[in-house]
């Protein structure tokens, strides 16, 4: 069976479908961003108190968490443009009701239902890049579609809050409803790949619908193989197949380990995105954004070589150098605290950057490494839904820390988080193996 062979070596990773997804969820991902960057100065201007912005942010994080998983899975069922468009839709939808009433119950209602979309959405957009990209390229691929929330992250909230500081809250609504409609349109007409034979893996059942005019998909494709001769019949008496039940049919099982190692990874990445700007005011640093351009820069470029150098030499060669340089960032930040140089502090930045960097892209694909195509929305949800988890056990545990005992206990044991993360990475996977598994597809 040749089809495999030929997917791997024709497809391109910058093909058209690769490069308007990551264009796609880069306009979802900086609507999203924008959100959060003034939501808390929203509802302050609108009489409410810091624990209903934050109740509002916590049932964002959970419902985006329990939805992950559904949204994968609707993803296998529907189709990944199908997915997109709900998602897309309605974040723009909700965006708009955000400028259309003060009442912050009717917002909290409003913004847990963004929770919902944002992970239908999110979910779509990343089983849709893992579609499109040649299986011998999947983490080098997942890193640049990693990009686009890295530069939503860096930019999203900047541009949220020049916006609302000049035309206040409804302006920036506008225009994130505006993005999110575009990525929308996009999705639309472009996001077709599903009709492409071209884009067929192994275990996906082929389409007969005929490929795009214009594309590169008239190649020809190996010739299916003689179906195998039926099984036999079940014995009288003996039991089918058991059936399969909600949580299998929800959670893939075999992304759980890469789930459990990119727990700790995002939990220790949370520490910093949470309460770094905090812990450079009570060190009289002035500013943390240098910290945060830094990070982000370090990360950027970690997903260009990292992904790379996990498809050639094995996943535990990306997530090993990634996991000890994110210990030693936060080790770094403890140091600074205590002898309050500012420069060890700003280094920690992109040590920082590195780790999740070279760790979460490489953890993405292994999530969905030998996963059928027709499972693979559960893998990507499961995966997916554990960040989210994390981020809001994190959010809970780095803020008690801070309160009860100090920020040198909170950065010391993000140290210890990115430092499990790898050590649990080394336990599940294997890169010998997992190499040979690539090899074997590569000559089916």
């Amino acid at each position: 069976m040749k089809t495999e062979k030929f997917t791997d070596q024709k497809m391109k990773l910058f093909n058209r479908y690769f490069v308007s997804i990551i264009i796609m969820a880069l306009f979802f991902d900086v609507c999203t961003r924008s959100l959060m960057g003034v939501f808390a100065l929203h509802v302050d201007s609108l009489g409410g108190t810091a624990t209903m912005a934050g109740l509002m942010t916590t049932l964002f994080t959970i419902l985006a968490a329990v939805f992950r998983t559904v949204g994968g899975r609707f993803s296998d069922s529907h189709g990944r443009k199908m997915t997109i468009l709900i998602g897309a839709a309605g974040i723009a939808t909700t965006t708009i009701l955000l400028s259309l009433t003060v009442n912050l119950y009717i917002i909290l209602i409003i913004r847990a239902a963004q929770g919902l979309f944002f992970a239908v959405g999110s979910a779509g957009f990343s089983i849709a890049v893992s579609d499109v990209i040649p299986e011998n390229r999947m983490s080098e691929g997942l890193g640049y579609f990693g990009m686009s929330s890295t530069l939503a992250t860096a930019f999203g909230p900047m541009f949220a809050l020049f916006i609302f500081g000049m035309y206040g809250f409804n302006s920036v609504a506008y225009v994130s409803a505006a993005l999110c409609l575009t990525s929308l349109t996009i999705t639309f007409f472009t996001c077709n790949y599903e009709k492409n034979p071209k884009y067929m893996k192994i275990g996906q059942t082929m389409k007969t619908d005929p490929a795009e005019p214009g594309d590169e998909s008239d190649a020809p494709v190996a010739p299916a193989e003689p179906a195998a001769p039926a099984a036999p019949a079940v014995p009288a008496g003996q039991k089918k197949q058991e059936k399969t039940s909600v949580i299998d049919f929800i959670v893939e099982k075999k992304a759980l380990p890469s789930g459990i190692s990119v727990f700790f990874c995002t939990m220790a990445g949370g520490s910093a995105m949470g309460f770094l700007a905090l812990y450079a005011q009570r060190l009289e640093f002035g500013n943390a954004g240098l910290f945060f351009l830094l990070q982000s820069g370090a990360a950027f470029l970690a997903r260009i070589f990292s992904g790379r150098l996990s498809d050639k030499r094995g996943p535990l060669f990306s997530i090993i150098p990634g996991a000890f340089a994110g210990m030693l960032g936060y080790s770094i930040l403890v140091l600074a605290g205590h002898s309050g140089i500012h420069f060890l502090f700003y280094l920690a930045g992109p040590l920082c950057g590195l780790g999740t960097g070279m760790i979460i892209p490489t953890l993405t694909a292994t999530s969905i490494r030998n996963v059928p195509i027709q499972r693979r929305g559960a893998a990507m949800g499961t995966f997916y839904t554990m960040i989210e988890i994390s981020l809001a056990v994190g959010a809970i545990l780095w803020g008690t820390l801070i309160d009860h005992v100090s920020f040198y206990a909170v950065y010391l044991i993000a140290a210890c988080c990115s430092l499990i993360s790898g050590l649990l990475a080394s336990c599940f996977f294997n890169n010998k193996k997992l190499r040979g598994n690539d090899n074997e597809q590569q000559r089916i």
